[in-house]
């Protein structure tokens, strides 16, 4: 009634065209709504993923595990065809097939799948991209979708560590002597070895200050030199113990031993109290024989000079004897 009403004051003032103009913008629309999430296409999701072991080795396989969820909560997809692949070829599907097929997927639902998959030997150690396809189709209208996702996968390269020959100089000592220790740590494997250091293990016959190497590149060594002090005598080989880290900051450590001999100390042996002067002085065997010595020796001496003098005494007194005697043809009377 108040409308009608209000209808006739409008004709009264601007005519029957501003009534009819009044009329069809009460009737007309109103602006279009848009249309509510669960009308739109579904779409697929990766929901999650995981591998085991969580970060492979180079050349050793490993399985993938991931799910995907149809994040509609009204419409369905079906015939899903799942492609898995990596765009450096690092990483390689068991079997050569790495796509599945699922037939359904009801709205708000997931599936899971588990595949199979080897590293290559040759893989750097770091991040790998793994690239997930999906080709799969709308229930209600058929409509062809697809889905792309990109997943990573952490590689390790094994590690290969060795050393030299490991040599002391000397490796016989007595206790409180220092000796020498040299060789290299060899790193033979792909990586780096990151704060790479040499430290003597506790509780031994000897000790030494830790020595740190550092950075070790593939392909190349570290030298060592290290001194060593014999604390205790011991037979017992040197233990020594040598850590380094990985990219990912994983400690390793692994032990050396080194054949080392150590004496106690020279001690002083009691002089026996025969060997004792009235002075109180110790006399060694060789100060008592080398004076006596030297006596036989002058007095040996002595006696061949005496003997001598007396044979050439006897000489000179035989051959006056023999000047005294008349001679025994007389001379010739001139």
């Amino acid at each position: 009634m108040r409308l009608m009403r209000h209808l006739v004051r409008q004709a009264r003032r601007v005519g029957l065209v501003g009534v009819l103009a009044a009329v069809l913008a009460l009737l007309a629309p109103g602006p279009a709504k848009a249309a509510p999430a669960e009308a739109m296409a579904p779409r697929v999701l990766l929901s999650a993923f995981a591998t085991i072991p969580e970060e492979p080795a180079a050349g050793e396989e490993f399985t993938v595990n991931l799910t995907l969820k149809n994040a509609s909560s009204t419409t369905g997809v079906q015939n899903l065809k799942t492609t898995i692949s990596a765009p450096d070829g690092s990483l390689l599907p068991v079997g050569g097939a790495a796509s599945v097929y699922t037939q359904w997927i009801g709205a708000g639902a997931a599936v899971g799948y588990e595949l199979r998959f080897q590293s290559l030997p040759t893989a750097e150690e770091g991040p790998h991209q793994l690239t997930l396809h999906v080709d799969y189709e709308e229930a209600a209208g058929g409509t062809a979708l697809v889905s792309d996702e990109t997943m990573t996968v952490r590689v390790r390269q094994h590690t290969r560590v060795e050393t030299s020959e490991l040599e002391l100089q000397p490796s016989n000592l007595t206790v409180g002597q220092d000796t020498n220790l040299s060789f290299s740590v060899l790193n033979k494997g792909k990586n780096k070895l990151y704060n790479t250091s040499v430290a003597v293990k506790p509780d031994q016959a000897v000790t030494a200050p830790e020595q740190f190497v550092g950075t070790i590149e593939a392909g190349t060594a570290g030298a060592v030199d290290m001194v060593l002090h014999a604390d205790a005598a011991s037979n017992a080989p040197v233990t020594l113990v040598i850590s380094y880290e990985d990219a990912g900051g994983t400690v390793t450590t692994f032990e050396r031993q080194v054949e080392l001999i150590i004496d106690e100390p020279p001690t002083s042996e009691p002089v026996p109290e025969e060997q004792m002067q009235s002075t109180g002085v110790a006399l060694s065997p060789l100060a008592i024989v080398v004076p006596l010595a030297l006596v036989v020796a002058l007095v040996i001496v002595l006696i061949v000079r005496r003997r001598r003098k007396r044979a050439a005494a006897n000489a000179e007194e035989f051959l006056a004897a023999l000047d005294a005697e008349p001679p025994l043809m007389p001379e010739d009377q001139e």
